[in-house]
Formats: structure tokens, sequence, C-alpha cells
């Protein structure tokens, strides 16, 4: 992944809209309570990635995906996982990003209230250190063409608003255009042995393991 100078300063200074408090306009009123005190609770910054930081993103409808760093991934996971009321288990993911390997835990919630009062979000927890690297990784998704960016509010108004487009094919148009523009961009994920393997080759001197 290549990052311009100039963009290298518009992350440092897009990082902060990233936080809850710089884009709590577009969320509703319940979600922006449930993602304040889901901050309160943890006592970290939650950080909003992906659509929420463009301009197709439809408020009440589109996806959240939210990024927490913890100094302690496994005490922010148990927090998060009482806060939730949830016993569905967790996911470790491993990622790919300039052959540095990292990884963490990832949450799916879905709160099954409908229309207003919707909270579903994909939550991922990653050591404090892999912040810098990963929020200039998250960020690269908000510079797309606009082309692609009128793309993605023509398939979202066919499906959230009109509703002519299922969730299955909304689902495969937006992955299509992702593949076709962001291969160099999505950081890469792994399984455990890709992960494993990676990171004796470029980190031949270390013991390698989970680094949650």
């Amino acid at each position: 992944m290549k990052i311009s100078f100039l963009n290298i300063i518009i992350i440092i200074l897009y990082n902060n809209n990233m936080e809850l408090e710089e884009i709590k306009y577009k969320l509703t009123p319940v979600q922006h309570d449930f993602f304040y005190a889901l901050k309160e609770y943890i006592e970290l910054p939650i950080y909003f990635i992906g659509s929420i930081l463009r301009y197709d993103y439809f408020k009440g409808y589109s996806d959240l995906d939210i990024d927490v760093f913890s100094p302690d991934p496994d005490s922010t996971k148990l927090k998060i996982k009482h806060f939730l009321n949830s016993e569905k288990k967790d996911r470790i993911i491993f990622i790919n990003i300039n052959k540095y390997p990292m990884s963490g835990y990832k949450f799916y919630y879905n709160n099954s209230f409908k229309d207003e009062k919707r909270v579903e979000f994909d939550l991922s927890i990653f050591k404090e250190s892999t912040k810098k690297i990963l929020l200039e990784t998250r960020f690269t998704y908000c510079e797309i063409p606009f082309i692609v960016l009128v793309y993605f509010l023509i398939i979202k108004t066919l499906h959230y608003r009109i509703c002519i487009i299922n969730n299955e094919y909304y689902t495969k148009l937006k992955k299509l255009i992702w593949v076709f523009i962001n291969k160099d961009l999505n950081p890469q994920f792994m399984n455990y042995d890709e992960y494993t393997d990676i990171y004796k080759k470029n980190y031949p001197n270390t013991k390698y393991m989970v680094n949650i």
C-alpha cells in the first residue's frame, strides 16, 4: 500500500473525525447513546471506519464498523462482552499489512431492534501498538474514485430506500467493486498457519505468537 505525503497529512488531520463525538451527527440518537455508553464503560476511544466516513453512508441503514485499541485486549474483550451481555464467541482475526502481521478479536452485534432503534455493528479489538498503521490503512477506504462513490450511492439507494435489491445481491455488488479497485489496499486476512509463517519469515529472531 502506497500512501503519498499529502495523504499522510490528510490521515493525521482526519483521524480525529473517526472518533465518536466527531461523527455523532451521522448516527441515530439511539446509536449515539449506545456507543457513548460503551466508550464510557471500556474507558477507551472508539474509532469508526468504513462508509460512515464517506458520502455514501446512509444514516440508520449502513453497516457500522468500529475499531478499539487497547493496551490489554483480553481485558477489553471481557468488558465488551459483559456490556453487550453476549455469550457469543468472538473470532480471532489475523491480518497482514505491509508484511507486518497482527491479530485481534472481532465481534458482530445486532440487538434485533428495527428502524431507528437498530444497533448493528462489527467491532474489532487490537493492541494499542498497532493503532497508527491500522488507522492509516482504514483511512484508504475513504479515498475511492468519484465514479465508485456514485456506484455505491446508486446500489445503496436501490437497496436501502427503494428496496429492489435484496441483501444477497447487494453484498455481491459491494464485494465486486472492492475487489476491482482495492486489491492492494485491503488488509490481507489470514488463517493461523499463514500468520505464523509470515511472522517467522519476516521476524526470524522473534518468537512468533498470537500477538493479542
